[in-house]
């Protein structure tokens, strides 16, 4: 078990419910790095006794690394360009940290179904979004660090629903849509698993279950209500 983590990208949808989560369940001491978090971030969190705040961006090596300084594991809410990536592989090098957990996106192997990689996926993201985490992936995956890569479909928010499956990497990806809460489960299960060896250097797929369609169930919903109004 974990006591000391650093998010990165602290102020993310899925980061605060981590974040939140870890305070609820657990008595890990918690380093929050990002921009503007005294702004974006509920004041209660920020002022919580197991919470250390340091505000900056991933180009800010001295902050970086003191973000990084003395934790054990570091969540990372989204790998969106491959030079922040190279700047968080050299803080975490540099202060010999090894353990990282990342959130990518799903579909960049060619592991989706056809409808939903070409006709969907792609198709509504800018190239060069696609680009930037291809890169970030690549960097993370050719550094010494144990790094943990969760690829990501479509999300969305319901707090009732936490359900979720592993996909191994080289598996089919049928499943188009999780919720950010699950995804937070996922997250702090495999903080909590008592062996690492699935998940270290592994790249994991986190879907739900059951949602095997050409778009997301959400889209569908919002196509109907556009045409009703």
């Amino acid at each position: 078990m974990y006591k000391y983590i650093t998010i990165l990208g602290a102020a993310g949808q899925i980061a605060q419910r981590l974040t939140a989560t870890l305070l609820t369940y657990t008595d890990m001491h918690i380093t929050l790095y990002g921009r503007q978090l005294s702004t974006r971030i509920h004041p209660e969190i920020l002022e919580h006794e197991r919470i250390t705040v340091i505000e900056g961006s991933f180009q800010n090596p001295k902050k970086l690394e003191e973000a990084v300084k003395n934790t054990e594991v570091v969540f990372l809410s989204a790998m969106e360009t491959g030079s922040d990536m190279a700047a968080i592989v050299k803080a975490l090098a540099r202060q010999n940290i090894r353990r990282i957990i990342g959130l990518s996106m799903a579909g960049l192997s060619g592991e989706f179904p056809t409808a939903l990689e070409k006709n969907f996926t792609f198709d509504s993201l800018p190239i060069s979004y696609v680009q930037g985490e291809r890169q970030a992936r690549n960097v993370l995956r050719e550094s010494n660090l144990n790094y943990t890569i969760l690829r990501l479909p479509w999300l969305y928010n319901d707090m009732e629903n936490t359900n979720y499956e592993f996909i191994p990497e080289g598996a089919p990806f049928n499943d188009a849509q999780v919720t950010r809460e699950a995804v937070v489960k996922a997250v702090y299960d495999i903080l909590h698993v008592e062996d690492e060896t699935p998940f270290s250097r592994a790249s994991i797929g986190v879907g739900e279950p059951g949602t095997h369609y050409d778009k997301p169930s959400f889209f569908y919903r919002i196509q109907r209500l556009s045409f009703l109004s």
